[in-house]
């Protein structure tokens, strides 16, 4: 693997992990307030879910694909 790619995938690979935590940390504090979050407010945060899924799927899928 050459250096430029290397580099490229140590970037997605960073990326995978911070949206994943923000993941974590959201599902955790939406579980902890659960009884407190507005309507709204879950509507929101189950959107920035989905996208952050989807974000994550898409940096696993161009990291697999990286070395072909």
């Amino acid at each position: 693997m050459d250096e430029k790619l290397r580099q490229v995938n140590q970037k997605r690979l960073d990326a995978l992990e911070n949206i994943i935590e923000n993941h974590a940390r959201t599902e955790r504090h939406v579980e902890r307030f659960a009884d407190w979050i507005s309507d709204e407010a879950n509507d929101s945060t189950t959107e920035k879910q989905k996208n952050r899924e989807e974000n994550i799927k898409n940096l696993e899928n161009a990291i697999l694909r990286a070395d072909h």
